[in-house]
């Protein structure tokens, strides 16, 4: 019993004491970090999958418009080609006539 009483008054004791102390308030600083931490990765998480949402969704926005500027440019090509072809086939049927050129009235030289 003396040892006991010896042991639990010793100051090697103490010294044991307050280093298990000293780690309970690391530890309890440290859970404290961590889920500061954790809670700044879960936030950050949040962000980047909104980010990532907004991405997508603009890009799939954009794709619409590109497909619609090509279908536009297929039908300006069309109308040009159509166009062109009327043209043409005015210029084909148009037969040359044989009439003189028109001369200056007015008897003048």
């Amino acid at each position: 019993m003396r040892q006991k009483a010896n042991l639990e008054n010793s100051q090697k004791t103490e010294n044991i004491k307050k280093e298990i102390d000293n780690l309970i308030t690391e530890i309890q600083s440290s859970d404290a970090r961590l889920s500061d931490d954790e809670k700044q990765f879960n936030d950050n998480t949040a962000k980047y999958n909104n980010m990532q949402t907004m991405i997508s969704a603009r890009l799939v926005n954009i794709r619409q418009n590109i497909a619609r500027l090509d279908a536009y440019a297929i039908d300006m090509h069309a109308t040009y080609e159509k166009q062109q072809e009327a043209a043409q086939e005015i210029c084909n049927t148009k037969q040359p006539t044989n009439k003189p050129p028109l001369t200056k009235k007015g008897g003048g030289q």
